[in-house]
């Protein structure tokens, strides 16, 4: 039955519609119930929504309704869950892509940037989860990939090998400089037989050693003296 034209009679009709449902108020449905509910629905197109769109005004309202209202983390578990392996396809990738041609976005304000960064604190994701990333950008999937410029020392030093080798050799001498000392500051691990030279020793543990920047520069394999070094020393590699 449609709903009448005019206010009196359409607030009446209201009126009729609560007070047959005031045996409902405070009634929650079962979880069984509301999936049976739910599978009803599914694959019924909703023909009244159709050729339906929002209004701006409309949009604003729900927007505003929606400011400052925390979404529990069992919903947002339910949405993470829900878009696991989906994936748009290449029409609906084109579509994407050409609603947001020539739009120009505006750089996030101060306050905007500080509550991005307070939610981002405390936050540690898996060694899975970097794993994952780094090879979703590495290489030719890099968005800035310019056909393998960077040179292999540069790769080395930023691979997560290298860098969880340094971090152990650090821990190992308790993030202090084996000659002077110090304890902290700007420390350097040092490679003992030369990193060049010695390709299979480069992430062995017993390999590296803890020194302070000011006291690698006094080693003798440090920048390009290592070459002089190599020459008057003889390592079986």
């Amino acid at each position: 039955m449609p709903a009448p034209k005019t206010p009196e009679a359409k607030a009446e009709w209201k009126r009729r519609i609560r007070d047959a449902h005031v045996g409902m108020r405070g009634h929650h449905h079962s979880e069984a119930t509301k999936k049976k509910m739910s599978d009803t629905q599914k694959g019924i197109p909703r023909l009244w929504l159709l050729g339906h769109k929002t209004s701006e005004e409309t949009k604003r309202k729900i927007s505003e309704a929606q400011k400052g209202r925390p979404v529990p983390l069992e919903r947002r578990e339910k949405l993470r869950l829900a878009q696991l392996g989906k994936h748009h396809s290449d029409e609906t990738k084109q579509k994407l892509r050409a609603s947001h041609l020539g739009k120009k976005y505006r750089t996030p304000s101060p306050e905007a940037r500080k509550r991005m960064s307070e939610g981002q604190k405390g936050k540690r994701y898996s060694p899975e989860t970097r794993a994952f990333w780094s090879a979703q950008r590495k290489g030719e999937k890099h968005w800035n990939w310019k056909g393998g410029l960077t040179p292999l020392p540069d790769k080395f030093r930023t691979s997560p090998e290298y860098r969880q080798w340094r971090k152990a050799v650090l821990a190992r001498d308790d993030y202090r400089c084996i000659d002077c000392g110090e304890r902290g500051g700007r420390l350097e691990v040092d490679h003992i037989y030369p990193y060049k030279y010695f390709p299979r020793l480069r992430l062995m543990l017993e390999n590296g050693i803890t020194r302070c920047h000011d006291c690698h520069k006094k080693t003798p394999t440090y920048g390009l003296r290592v070459r002089n070094y190599m020459k008057t020393h003889a390592f079986a590699s």
